[in-house]
């Protein structure tokens, strides 16, 4: 079965052939509540926050200076790894 989000993301969802299937389910790509009619998916709950990004988890816990430390040591090491092109 495949649910269908207010983005237009589709996720296939697989079941026994004996199960109940629920009427909404969470969308893989965004999170927002997505639904078995890709023409009228559920409006997501406003009181339902939706879930972080991996991003706003880092940046939850770092400060401005930290992020850009950590991106600078990172490029560098990429960039002492990169192979470079002949």
């Amino acid at each position: 079965m495949s649910y269908w989000c207010p983005s237009g993301h589709a996720t296939p969802v697989v079941f026994a052939a004996d199960a109940d299937t629920p009427p909404r389910w969470d969308c893989r790509r965004c999170g927002r509540p997505a639904g078995l009619d890709p023409d009228h998916p559920p409006t997501p709950d406003p009181a339902r926050p939706l879930p972080k990004t991996p991003l706003e988890h880092v940046r939850d816990r770092r400060s401005d200076t930290e992020l850009d430390q950590a991106l600078t040591a990172a490029l560098t090491a990429y960039r002492a790894a990169a192979i470079p092109a002949t």
